[in-house]
């Protein structure tokens, strides 16, 4: 029987998935804080979630250099 193999080819994918799927909460929660503390800085979200899109992980780390420390409420 072949089970064992099957059985670790289903941990695999699943821990594929799994990996993916925090990947994707990562991505998808940067974008949505740069956008919205870009708009509490006075700055423009939408610009700064475009570059994000095309340029995740190094336009995150460019906002974190970028950014400046007022904040408006």
């Amino acid at each position: 029987m072949d089970y064992d193999r099957q059985f670790g080819a289903f941990l695999g994918s699943l821990f594929g998935l799994g990996c993916l799927g925090v990947f994707l909460l990562l991505y998808i929660g940067s974008l949505i804080w740069v956008y919205i503390d870009s708009q509490n800085r006075g700055k423009t979200g939408c610009i700064w979630l475009l570059l994000m899109l095309f340029t995740w992980p190094i336009g995150l780390i460019a906002y974190f250099v970028v950014r400046d420390q007022e904040v408006r409420l």
